[in-house]
């Protein structure tokens, strides 16, 4: 699915919002996304982010998400559906390998199932889990020099800020593999983010978690991404996709 308008999920213990808006000038969103409940009452929530050109990174991102929300719409998925997801992914990565072309894609997922939530991460998309407070819970690394210098919390990170763009795992190249985080509690009035790079790009979410927390927050984080990633000083002119999800009780 990729949309320009918020789109809103409704599931049986929660509810998402998402929008999907493509760069500036592109004919082509190179981002996919889908919010699907499956049977099992697992929700599921991912947001992929194409490359290798228009085409062929819009043809990687929608089909990983086409996989994804193959099991998860899936009438034999039943119980604990974490494990086919994962075959679904690694199955995107073969075809995409198969096609011969410069295609591939990042992929960020939240499996949300009896009130936890586990991250699946490949590339430099995000995710991460709100508290109560706002505060950030949890949250992915990105698979770029950046995301390591992050993880090891080196002083100097900021010099490797400029190289953020260097992928260090995708799927569809040979350095592919899946990152999988532990279990998280999700308790009552949690949010659930994801997005692709974009966001990140045009939007300090770190100071902007109130946001995420308004009735209208999605669309104001529309508004601003908008309006920066027509700055080249404060932004960048990329796809932005963003999800975020609320448990309900």
């Amino acid at each position: 699915m990729s949309a320009e308008e918020i789109q809103t999920f409704d599931f049986l213990n929660g509810s998402a919002q998402a929008f999907s808006i493509k760069k500036e000038e592109a004919e082509i969103n190179e981002d996919s996304y889908c919010c699907i409940e499956s049977k099992s009452g697992a929700i599921v929530l991912a947001v992929a982010d194409g490359m290798g050109g228009h085409e062929d990174g819009h043809y990687a991102s929608s089909l990983i998400i086409s996989e994804i929300a193959k099991v998860a719409k899936s009438k034999k998925s039943e119980g604990d559906i974490l494990p086919q997801l994962l075959r679904a992914i690694q199955n995107s990565h073969q075809k995409i390998k198969k096609n011969k072309s410069d295609s591939g894609s990042t992929v960020v997922l939240a499996y949300i199932f009896k009130n936890f939530v586990r991250f699946v991460n490949i590339g430099d998309s995000l995710a991460f889990l709100l508290g109560g407070k706002k505060e950030i819970k949890a949250e992915t690394i990105e698979h770029t020099p950046f995301g390591i210098a992050r993880l090891l919390e080196l002083k100097n990170d900021d010099e490797f800020q400029e190289q953020s763009h260097i992928l260090l795992n995708a799927i569809g190249v040979d350095t592919f593999r899946i990152e999988v985080s532990p279990e998280y509690k999700l308790n009552k009035n949690d949010r659930v983010v994801l997005a692709s790079d974009g966001l990140v790009d045009n939007l300090d979410y770190s100071s902007s978690t109130s946001l995420f927390y308004k009735k209208t927050g999605l669309f104001e984080i529309k508004k601003r991404v908008v309006r920066n990633r027509k700055d080249p000083v404060v932004g960048k002119n990329d796809d932005v996709t963003v999800v975020v999800f609320r448990r309900r009780k």
